[in-house]
């Protein structure tokens, strides 16, 4: 059951199913990570900040490519690597969600790059808590605290810019 109420079939769901408010709910207050970075820091932040830094053409697949943790969680990349039913899982759910907002499936290779970038700057940030003098404007700039509510009104305001 989701936040609006909407029963999810975990293993057949319908695009009925699918509801942003729901996905921009849950990924505000999942923490990446596994919440064992030194600040919350939510999939949705992450999502929203790849969507600025991918070319325009890709910004909305950027910010919709995690959008299947909405429904079954994130995990940290090595337990994914080790769960490949939880992988078809992710997979079947992304391409449900793909087809209801028309995003490209597979994910593109350049929101993948960018996501696997992110993973350098979040950890040097988030958890080696060791930023990178170099980066200084790019974490003021994205990675300063925003509560979990304003968040959300974020990832709902660049996913109906991007979807216009």
């Amino acid at each position: 059951r989701t936040y609006s109420g909407i029963n999810f079939t975990i293993l057949n769901p319908t695009s009925e199913m699918i509801n942003i408010d729901d996905i921009a709910h849950s990924l505000s207050y999942q923490c990446r990570y596994g919440g064992h970075s030194n600040k919350f820091y939510s999939v949705a932040r992450h999502s929203i900040i790849m969507s600025y830094l991918a070319p325009p053409k890709f910004a909305l697949d950027a910010l919709c490519h995690d959008m299947g943790e909405a429904y079954i969680r994130d995990l940290p990349s090595p337990i994914k690597k080790l769960l490949p039913a939880y992988c078809n899982l992710e997979d079947n759910i992304y391409a449900k969600i793909a087809f209801k907002f028309n995003l490209n499936n597979p994910i593109p290779d350049v929101v993948k790059q960018i996501d696997q970038d992110m993973i350098g700057y979040e950890w040097d940030f988030f958890m080696e808590k060791k930023p990178n003098p170099q980066l200084k404007e790019f974490y003021k700039k994205h990675f300063s605290y925003k509560n979990i509510n304003q968040t959300k009104r974020d990832f709902l305001q660049r996913f109906e810019e991007l979807s216009l």
